[in-house]
């Protein structure tokens, strides 16, 4: 059953262009923020501040990241690459060992690929109110 859909001034969505104007600017307002105003107290503060030696800043080891693989949620959605997680942990030295060269590389050139930092959003109905209501949805 398809409910109607207002738009942001309350006019009934009618076409699918019209939809899909109304879902940019829903994720315009929720997703775009202004930037933050520069605190020049914060950024002294900042200097100031002495540094924590007890964080970890370590490479992460192959221990680590065989651990890290073993903790993956079993029935999960396979990402973009269409791997089932529970195909990682079947065959889990060979892909923490990968898994660990490809992490050590990021970590020594602070490249992050970008297909780590690309996603791909799906709105769901959080199954409350008026499904006419874009924040009754969640990315």
């Amino acid at each position: 059953m398809n409910t109607p859909v207002t738009d942001s001034s309350g006019s009934l969505c009618t076409s699918e262009k019209d939809l899909l104007h109304r879902w940019a600017e829903h994720y315009h307002s929720v997703l775009n923020y202004l930037p933050a105003v520069s605190d020049p107290d914060l950024h002294v503060h900042a200097l100031s501040t002495a540094v924590d030696t007890s964080v970890n800043d370590d490479a992460p080891t192959l221990a680590e990241d065989r651990a890290d693989v073993k903790q993956l949620k079993n029935g999960r959605a396979a990402g973009n690459d269409g791997i089932p997680l529970e195909l990682l942990k079947c065959t889990i030295e060979p892909v923490s060992i990968a898994l660990h060269r490809l992490f050590l590389l990021v970590w020594k050139t602070g490249k992050v690929p970008s297909d780590w930092r690309d996603s791909i959003t799906v709105s769901l109905s959080k199954g409350k109110g008026q499904k006419t209501e874009c924040s009754n949805y969640h990315p």
